[in-house]
């Protein structure tokens, strides 16, 4: 995100972290927070990783 922020991620997981990067998702670099268009395209993104890990 930027130097001031942490990184933004995701866990498909009951823990606050994982080492496995199949149970997360980082918001890509450049996403910006405050623009709906710019975030939702992260959430479109995480939502089609998530919905793929449950098909398994």
């Amino acid at each position: 995100m930027s130097r001031f922020s942490p990184n933004l991620e995701l866990m498909f997981t009951h823990a606050y972290q994982t080492a496995n990067p199949k149970l997360k998702s980082a918001a890509p670099e450049g996403t910006i927070l405050e623009n709906y268009k710019s975030r939702m395209e992260w959430i479109i993104q995480a939502a089609q990783q998530f919905h793929n890990i449950m098909q398994k």
